[in-house]
C-alpha cells in the first residue's frame, strides 16, 4: 500500500510539472528545460513563418505506438490513425543543445517495441537546425499515398543542420530532398539494436537517404558520422567523408549508394567495416583516401576514380571500362581486371585471380604472395615475386614483360621478354624491401628496383609515380636519376601540392571544417578538409584551377601554383556564408574549463579527441608519448570557444604509423592544459 502510494504520488508530481502539447502552434514558442518533460500527446503542428526554439536540457515525450511484427508495421503507419505521433513542421524548428545538457526526443511510453513517428518539415520550412540532440525510439508514418517517411528527420526542401546528435534504435536517421536548399549531417552516432529496432519486421533502417535535384555540387556534406547498423544511405551530389560505417556484416547492406544518373559523388577519407556493398557507384564517384575492411563488395558498378585507397578482404565488382585505379592497396582484396587503368597498385595475399594485370593502361604495380602472379597483356615496370602460381591455367594469351622484377624465368609457353627485366633469386626477394614480413614495400637500400629506368624514353607516363610526383633519386651514384622499378621511389624528397586551413571570412578567421577543394577540370585530383580545417593535396608542379565548395559557404573559384622545387603552397581558404540563421531565443550556459576526451580508446588506427575551450585563444593540441617526447603536433592557432573535434590517425610527423602503446593528447590554451592518456592497440 505505502508502495503504490509513493507511486501514485510520483505520477502526480510529474503530471504538474510536464507540459502537454498537440495540435497547432501559431505563433514563435520556446520549450526549456523548465517545462521538462514536455509530452507530445498528438500530432504537432507548427504553422508556416512560426519558430519553435528548444533550449539546452529540454526533453521532450513523444506517444508512441507497438511495433513488434510487420502486421503491426502496416497495419498502424498512416498519419492520423495510430497513437504514434509526429510533429510536422511548415515552419522552422532551432533545436540547439550543449554537450552537458543536450535536448532529448524520446518516446512517452517506455515499453518494449514502442516507438513515436518522427519530426518532418515540408517544402515551406526554411530552416531545421538540430545540434547536440538525442533521438531515440522513432520509427516510419506514411504521410499520404505513396511518401512514407522511415527517419527521424524528414524533409521536402529545407535548409537542414544536424550536427553532434546521436540516433539510438531509430528506424533511421535523415531523408528526403534537398531541392535548392543545404544539407550538413556532421558528428554524429547513429546506432541500432536489431534486437530493438527491426527484429520479426525484416525492415531495413537507413541512415540517411538524401538527393537533390540540381548538380551544383553544393548541396549537402556528411561528415564525420559513426554508422552502426545502419545502412543504405542514398546520396545524390553530396560528399561523404571521415565518417566510419559498420554494418555488421551484412550480406545486404549498402553504405554509400549512388544511384542517379548525371550527380558527381565524392567520397573521402571514410572506414568501412563489413559491408554487403561498401559503395555502389551506379554513375559517376570519385573516392579517395578510404579504408575498405572485410564485407562482400568495396565498390560496385559505374565509373569511379579510386585513388590512395586500402582494401582488405574484399572485392571491387562491375567497374566500368573507363574507370581509374592508382595508388591503392590491396590485402586480399580482389581486383576488377577489365579494361580498367591499374598504376602504382600494390597487390599482396590475394586469392583465386591473378595480381597483375597486362593491360595497355596498367603499369607500376607490384603484386606479392598472392595464389596467381600474373593476368594477360604486358607487365611493365612491375615487380611480382613470391607468388604461388606463375598464371592460373595456360591461355593461349600471351604474357609479355617489360623492365620488371620477378622471380621466375620468363621463358615457356606464350612467356615473351621485351628487355629490361631483372630475376631474381626468390630467396632473396625478402632483400627488395625495407620490410617485406611488415609489407613496407618502399625499396630497401642496394635493392635492383632502385634507378632501374624504364621501357620508354620519356618521363611522362611517371605523372603518377611516387605520390604525384616526378621525382626520382641517382640511387646509385652514376649521375643519372632514373625512375625505380615499382610503385614506390627510393629516398625521393618530400612531396609537393597544396595544404593550409579552410576559415571563415571574417575578423576571427575561424575554421570551416569540411570543405570540398577540387580540380576544375579533374574531380579525380580533390581533398576534403577534417574536422580542423586542415587540407593536403598532392599534385605535380605547375599552376591549377581549383573549385571551392561548402554547404552554407559561397563558392569559390581560385588559382593555385605548385612549385617546381618540391616544396608546397601552403595558402588558407576563406569562405563566405551565404546562408544564415538567427534565433533571440538561444543561451548558452558557459563552458567552465578546459576539458579534454578521446573515443574510441582504446584505439586502432584512428581516435576523435574532443576539447571545449571557455574562451577563444591561442591553442595547441598535440600527442606525446610515455616518454615526454612529442610525437605530432595536431593542431596550433587561434580557436573559438566551444567543443571542437579532431581526428590523429595514430602516425607521427612523418607520416610514419607509431607502435602500440600509451600516448597522451595534450591541449593547452589560455594558460591552462589538460591530458588525455590514451591507448594505441594494433
Amino acid at each position: 500500500m505505502k508502495t503504490c502510494l509513493v507511486v501514485l504520488f510520483l505520477i502526480l508530481l510529474i503530471s504538474l510539472s510536464a507540459i502537454e502539447v498537440g495540435g497547432t502552434l501559431t505563433q514563435d514558442t520556446v520549450w526549456s528545460p523548465e517545462d521538462n518533460p514536455i509530452i507530445v500527446t498528438d500530432n504537432l503542428i507548427i504553422n508556416e513563418g512560426v519558430t519553435l526554439t528548444i533550449l539546452p536540457g529540454t526533453e521532450i515525450f513523444i506517444n508512441s505506438r507497438h511495433i513488434h511484427d510487420l502486421e503491426d508495421l502496416n497495419n498502424g503507419s498512416w498519419y492520423g490513425s495510430n497513437d504514434g505521433k509526429i510533429i510536422w513542421c511548415h515552419g522552422n524548428i532551432i533545436a540547439e543543445g550543449t554537450e552537458d545538457n543536450p535536448i532529448l526526443f524520446t518516446r512517452h511510453q517506455d515499453l518494449e517495441k514502442f516507438f513515436w513517428g518522427n519530426i518532418y518539415f515540408d517544402a515551406n520550412c526554411e530552416w531545421a537546425v538540430f545540434r547536440e540532440c538525442i533521438f531515440e525510439y522513432s520509427s516510419l508514418i506514411s504521410l499520404y499515398a505513396g511518401y512514407t517517411v522511415d527517419c527521424v528527420i524528414g524533409f521536402k526542401g529545407t535548409n537542414l543542420i544536424v550536427n553532434n546528435c546521436d540516433f539510438y534504435d531509430c528506424w533511421g536517421g535523415v531523408y528526403g530532398v534537398s531541392r535548392d536548399k543545404q544539407i550538413e549531417i556532421t558528428d554524429c552516432h547513429f546506432y541500432s539494436d536489431e534486437e530493438v529496432v527491426y527484429q520479426d519486421i525484416g525492415y531495413p533502417n537507413l541512415a540517411f537517404y538524401i538527393y537533390a535535384n540540381n548538380n551544383s555540387l553544393n548541396n549537402g556534406v556528411i561528415a564525420n558520422n559513426i554508422f552502426n547498423n545502419h545502412f543504405r544511405g542514398l546520396m545524390h551530389n553530396i560528399y561523404v567523408a571521415y565518417n566510419s560505417f559498420d554494418s555488421w556484416d551484412r550480406p545486404s547492406s549498402t553504405s554509400v549508394n549512388c544511384t542517379f544518373l548525371d550527380n558527381y559523388n565524392f567520397v573521402y577519407n571514410n572506414t568501412f567495416l563489413n559491408p554487403g556493398i561498401a559503395i555502389d557507384a551506379y554513375d559517376t564517384a570519385y573516392i579517395r583516401s578510404n579504408r575498405f575492411i572485410g564485407g562482400n563488395y568495396s565498390i560496385d558498378g559505374g565509373y569511379v576514380s579510386v585513388i590512395d585507397n586500402y582494401f582488405e578482404g574484399n572485392s571491387i565488382f562491375n567497374a566500368s571500362a573507363s574507370s581509374i585505379y592508382i595508388n591503392n592497396i590491396y590485402n586480399n582484396a580482389k581486383t576488377f581486371p577489365s579494361f580498367i587503368c591499374t598504376t602504382n597498385e600494390v597487390v599482396y595475399e590475394m586469392t583465386d585471380i591473378p595480381s597483375v594485370y597486362g593491360l595497355s593502361n596498367s603499369y607500376n604495380n607490384l603484386g606479392i604472395d598472392c595464389e596467381f602472379a600474373v593476368y594477360n597483356g604486358t607487365m611493365k615496370n612491375s615487380i611480382i615475386v613470391g607468388n604461388d602460381n606463375l598464371f592460373e591455367e595456360p591461355w593461349d594469351y600471351e604474357k609479355r614483360f617489360q623492365n620488371c622484377i620477378v622471380d621466375f624465368p620468363i621463358t615457356g609457353y606464350n612467356m615473351i621478354d621485351l628487355g629490361g627485366n631483372i630475376v631474381v633469386d626468390p630467396d632473396s626477394n625478402a632483400n627488395l624491401f625495407v620490410d617485406y614480413a611488415g609489407r613496407d614495400f618502399r625499396p630497401a637500400p642496394g635493392s635492383p628496383a632502385i634507378d632501374a629506368g624504364c621501357w620508354v624514353d620519356t618521363l611522362n607516363w611517371c605523372e603518377y609515380a611516387g605520390g604525384f610526383t616526378e621525382r626520382f633519386w641517382d640511387g646509385n651514384g652514376d649521375g643519372i636519376a632514373e625512375p625505380d622499378i615499382g610503385p614506390y621511389e627510393f629516398g625521393a624528397p618530400a612531396l609537393c601540392g597544396i595544404r593550409g586551413y579552410t576559415r571563415k571570412n571574417n575578423d576571427n578567421e575561424e575554421i570551416v571544417p569540411y570543405v570540398l577543394i577540387h580540380n576544375a577540370y579533374n574531380y579525380g585530383e580533390f581533398v576534403i578538409s577534417d574536422s580542423t580545417g586542415y587540407f593536403e593535396l598532392p599534385l605535380l608542379a605547375g599552376q591549377y584551377e581549383f573549385v571551392v565548395q561548402r554547404v552554407f559557404y559561397d563558392s569559390l573559384y581560385l588559382f593555385k601554383t605548385v612549385p617546381d622545387d618540391y616544396s608546397w603552397n601552403e595558402d588558407d581558404i576563406y569562405l563566405t556564408e551565404n546562408a544564415t540563421y538567427t534565433n533571440e531565443h538561444l543561451v548558452y550556459p558557459a563552458i567552465a574549463k578546459l576539458a579534454i576526451d578521446n573515443y574510441p580508446n582504446p584505439f586502432n588506427p584512428e581516435t576523435r579527441i574532443r576539447y571545449v575551450l571557455s574562451v577563444s585563444s591561442e591553442t595547441e593540441v598535440s600527442i606525446y608519448n610515455i616518454r615526454g617526447q612529442r610525437v605530432k603536433q595536431l593542431f596550433k592557432g587561434k580557436a573559438k570557444a566551444g567543443e571542437h573535434l579532431i581526428t590523429w590517425n595514430g602516425k607521427d610527423e612523418n607520416n610514419h604509423p607509431t607502435a602500440s602503446g600509451v600516448y597522451f593528447a595534450i591541449v593547452k590554451s589560455n594558460g591552462n592544459q589538460q591530458m588525455r592518456k590514451m591507448l594505441l592497440l594494433k
